[in-house]
């Protein structure tokens, strides 16, 4: 699908990134898009951007709360999010964002939205505006929710772990859920201003 939003936009000369954004119980949020040097910033997608690196947020010293001391959640295991209501965990009264309780995310990524220490959280690979090697977001960013089974956390010595396609292709890693604009304000609350046209039904609304 992603390949066709490509093809749509004149990008299948790029390749596909993906990017882990955060893992829950039987799921995790991935992310699909392209990276390039932009001949002008009217290509760049600053919301794909931001989506990954909330604003204000870095890896450098922001890891929020001890996760030990984050509250149990009795979640149920039952994703889609839709209808979900979201309860943080606050760090701070004057702070802007708060660790995401409800759904309570697995330990790889338990500060969400703040980054957590281990190896599991990758959505800094770069630093300020740019990703590795000082390239881009591009075009749409295509976001999704994929089911985990006893294999998807399975290595493959192809790809980096954690990263791109070792995160889509191989066992475990072709089963999906739908992901809805309430996924959205659950996961990434600091994307409601930004985005200011949603799309719903068939077709762009997917």
């Amino acid at each position: 699908m992603f390949n066709e939003l490509k093809l749509q936009n004149n990008l299948a000369h790029l390749e596909t990134r993906i990017r882990l954004v955060l893992e829950i119980a039987d799921v995790r949020i991935l992310a699909f898009g392209t990276l390039t040097r932009p001949r002008a910033q009217r290509n760049v997608n600053k919301n794909a951007h931001c989506f990954l690196h909330p604003p204000g947020i870095d890896m450098q010293g922001c890891t929020g709360n001890d996760p030990q001391s984050a509250p149990a959640v009795d979640d149920h295991g039952v994703y889609p999010m839709q209808e979900l209501n979201a309860s943080m965990n606050p760090i701070s009264p004057s702070g802007p964002y708060a660790r995401l309780a409800h759904p309570r995310p697995n330990p790889s990524h338990a500060n969400y939205p703040f980054y957590t220490p281990g190896g599991g959280d990758k959505r800094w690979l770069g630093s300020g505006e740019v990703e590795e090697e000082g390239l881009q977001w591009v075009g749409g960013m295509m976001i999704v929710a994929q089911l985990l089974g006893p294999h998807t956390h399975d290595v493959s010595s192809d790809w980096p772990p954690l990263q791109d396609l070792d995160l889509a292709v191989g066992p475990g890693r072709s089963n999906y859920a739908s992901f809805t604009w309430s996924d959205l304000a659950v996961v990434a609350p600091w994307m409601e201003e930004r985005i200011t046209n949603k799309i719903s039904g068939a077709g762009l609304g997917h």
